[in-house]
């Protein structure tokens, strides 16, 4: 019974803060963004939240199985960041592509893959990594 009161309290505190998960050691911190954030737009999507600010813009149209610019801008600066796509209830495989650093802003030449099933509702989910921490970005878009 004290194993069940236990699980339930996890869970509830789980439900209250749903931004710190440990896993690996590192502390995850997930951004939630605004509800009609696009990164398709010339400005891109961005979040600010417990003192990060991220920005993902696209910069050509998202289209599966061609290549994809992709601008990143990050507050504070990550020691390194990648992106990979993936939809919800699907395994699109390993799909992660790496962020380069030029100057204040960070590029990947990225490729959303093709879904067998025709679904067109990705999610780009941007990793950052900093010292003792993970910063998740997801970024919901739809491709043609």
């Amino acid at each position: 019974m004290i194993g069940a009161q236990a699980a339930g309290i996890l869970g509830l505190t789980a439900l209250l803060l749903p931004l710190a998960v440990y896993a690996g050691g590192e502390q995850v911190l997930s951004l939630t963004p605004a509800v009609d954030c696009t990164p398709t737009s010339s400005a891109g999507c961005s979040m600010t939240q417990a003192g990060y600010r991220v920005t993902l813009r696209f910069d050509a149209p998202a289209r599966s199985l061609s290549p994809l610019p992709l601008t990143l801008v990050a507050i504070p600066v990550p020691q390194k960041a990648e992106v990979r796509f993936v939809m919800t209830g699907m395994d699109m495989g390993m799909n992660r592509f790496a962020f380069r650093r030029t100057g204040s802003e960070w590029h990947a030449r990225a490729m959303i893959p093709a879904c067998s099933s025709g679904r067109a509702d990705w999610i780009a989910v941007v990793c950052l990594s900093y010292p003792q921490r993970i910063v998740e970005m997801r970024v919901p878009f739809i491709t043609p």
